[in-house]
């Protein structure tokens, strides 16, 4: 088992896409990039790319997590919250959260489920908690 790594959650400054690459079996080898996929270099492959390789993100994580083995992992903060009520806020600058983990160390790699994922109870899912005001 790979050791416990913190995985930030970064609000994303910039529209990235989603293509048609799909890795085969535990997705380690990677696959190579289709039209539209959001790449190392690329926002939309291979037509725009970020200013900045890895993507255009807020530097500071709206929110932490650490994460070890097979399971379900909650992100939760103050940080989150204000990213959702500023896309309400201003909608076009809705382009979601990018999950970061250890970049720089060998055997570090963690998969997380898609919204693709035939099994529906593993995909990742966004719950927002609110009040009404007096």
């Amino acid at each position: 088992i790979a050791p416990a790594e913190t995985h930030t959650l970064h609000a994303l400054l910039a529209d990235w896409g989603e293509g048609n690459s799909d890795a085969v079996f535990e997705e380690g080898t990677g696959e190579n990039a289709q039209p539209g996929d959001a790449t190392w270099t690329h926002r939309f492959f291979d037509t725009a790319a970020w200013g900045t390789p890895g993507g255009d993100f807020v530097a500071g994580p709206a929110a932490s997590q650490s994460v070890v083995s097979i399971g379900f992992y909650t992100w939760k903060s103050a940080g989150m919250a204000a990213n959702v009520q500023s896309w309400l806020d201003t909608p076009a600058a809705n382009f979601g959260w990018i999950l970061i983990g250890n970049e720089a160390t060998m055997t570090t790699a963690k998969r997380f489920d898609s919204r693709e994922n035939p099994t529906a109870a593993n995909r990742p899912k966004l719950t927002i908690y609110y009040t009404t005001g007096p």
